[in-house]
């Protein structure tokens, strides 16, 4: 079987977009053969790489959707790319489609594109909540939209996680074809390597003997609330534990997070440790593993985190 896998372009490092590459090494151990089609910009170069190692790899033309300043309003109105996508997706020698959704209003317009062709697709919504429940701009009118959408194309949906499922099928019901539910995974390393990667992360950290290692890995993001880190930690360190705190990854609010440390955790500054190639590996570092986000599918990190038996 040949199968196309569709990322929405959100950028390299979030699980949502991970998620395809793990896909593709599952279903190229099953024996498929796989198409990953990954949005020209340059964010996605990381991901696309990643990628070449089990997929024909093909670069597209493509504006995402949290590149638009109207979101999915802009995309359901772009009918010149859903045109050039419905082509493009016409053109492909497979036998599925597979769409990748952050949200159920990412990439509207490749489900649009989608629904115009003769191949069987499907696609993966990672977060089921709605705009206004997360309360987005417009989440109202952003909600009726993907409803809109949803009805008129009648697609198939895999949610990442029971509870994701049964918010899916409250909000569209009888409006799509099928919601199925497919867990998330992740490769499971080997304890040797676990254990080798957690005495060269706590080296590299510094961590002394009695200190207790607590710690995440994502962006850091508004999305990932990392500041409530820092509050929920700060009475531990200031009631005298020996505690360090790391951060595996990086991004936007990394500055905020270490001000946010020095103003409330005093004594706690946090390490970032950067993007990390290893991070599944690196987090064997940790002693306690947090999840502070305000708003998740069935993350990889958490997932890793238990392989790691943290």
């Amino acid at each position: 079987m040949r199968v196309a896998l569709v990322s929405s372009g959100s950028g390299s490092r979030g699980g949502g977009e991970i998620y395809l590459a793990v896909l593709a090494e599952a279903l190229q151990d099953a024996g498929c053969e796989v198409v990953a089609l990954v949005p020209r910009a340059e964010r996605m170069d990381e991901l696309a790489e990643r990628l070449q190692s089990s997929s024909e790899v093909v670069r597209f033309p493509y504006i995402a959707t949290y590149d638009r300043r109207l979101r999915s309003l802009g995309a359901w109105a772009d009918v010149a790319q859903q045109r050039q996508l419905a082509a493009q997706f016409a053109a492909l020698p497979v036998d599925v489609l597979h769409i990748n959704q952050q949200v159920a209003e990412d990439g509207l317009d490749l489900v649009l594109a989608a629904a115009q062709g003769r191949i069987p697709w499907l696609s993966t919504v990672h977060v089921a909540h709605s705009a206004r429940v997360l309360g987005a701009r417009m989440g109202g009118l952003r909600d009726r939209l993907v409803q809109r959408v949803y009805r008129s194309t009648q697609g198939q949906v895999v949610a990442v996680c029971s509870d994701a499922r049964k918010v899916l099928l409250r909000r569209f019901g009888a409006v799509l074809r099928q919601v199925h539910q497919v867990y998330n995974g992740v490769p499971i390393p080997r304890a040797d390597d676990l254990a080798v990667a957690r005495r060269r992360a706590r080296q590299d950290w510094g961590v002394r003997e009695r200190e207790v290692v607590v710690g995440t890995v994502g962006r850091i993001e508004a999305q990932k609330n990392p500041l409530a880190l820092i509050d929920r930690l700060a009475p531990f360190a200031g009631s005298g534990h020996a505690l360090r705190l790391v951060w595996i990854g990086d991004g936007s609010m990394r500055e905020a997070l270490c001000a946010h440390a020095q103003r409330i955790g005093g004594a706690m500054p946090p390490v970032v440790d950067g993007w990390r190639a290893d991070a599944s590996l690196r987090l064997a570092g940790l002693d306690v593993f947090l999840l502070p986000s305000r708003f998740e599918g069935l993350p990889l990190a958490l997932l890793e985190a238990m392989h790691a038996g943290l």
